[in-house]
């Protein structure tokens, strides 16, 4: 069943329809929360705001978009109505990526992995919340176009696209500053 089927069932008053999509929807909505704010009890806690906020608002849904983005878009304000309440950015986490390393690999390309996955890792951690949330968006959600993001977070598509393909001169410019020989280690990792 399609997400618009469902919305309109819940909006024609059969709410358990709404289940649907909180099973659908969840999971992504969680780790997409957490991944700006690092705290696991707060991300839950957002969530279950986020689909609270889904549920009471669900009638201002327009079906002409996809259902997916203007759920995350609330995901996303409801994240950066949290950040804001604190006033200071939280490290960006990055889920499953050291689980990949294969033992196939050779000692040498197991550090150089590492290596790598740590200067990403730095590199991200200093990224201010927007460059945080489109690279998430992109590299989370491979399904996510630019216009997606552009439409969640409330921005122009060009400015998204910008900001994004200005993230590879900013790590260029990381490396150079901090490894020795201004190698491009792990640039690879980045993809355009």
């Amino acid at each position: 069943m399609e997400d618009k089927d469902i919305v309109e069932r819940v909006l024609q008053g059969e709410a358990l329809y709404f289940e649907y999509i909180i099973d659908k929807y969840e999971i992504p909505i969680l780790k997409y929360i957490y991944s700006f704010i690092g705290d696991r009890t707060m991300a839950e806690d957002l969530c279950q705001e986020t689909f609270i906020s889904v549920y009471n608002k669900l009638y201002t849904y327009n079906n002409a978009n996809k259902f997916s983005t203007w759920i995350y878009s609330i995901a996303h304000n409801k994240s950066i109505d949290y950040l804001r309440k604190i006033t200071k950015n939280r490290e960006i986490a990055i889920d499953n990526i050291k689980d990949s390393l294969s033992r196939e690999k050779s000692p040498q390309e197991v550090v150089e992995y590492k290596e790598t996955l740590d200067s990403i890792e730095d590199f991200i951690k200093k990224l201010d919340i927007i460059d945080k949330q489109i690279l998430y968006l992109r590299y989370a959600h491979p399904d996510v176009s630019f216009r997606d993001i552009s439409s969640m977070m409330g921005m122009n598509e060009s400015t998204v696209k910008k900001r994004y393909y200005r993230l590879y001169d900013k790590y260029e410019v990381y490396l150079d500053r901090n490894l020795k020989g201004g190698g491009s280690l792990g640039l690879s990792k980045i993809q355009k």
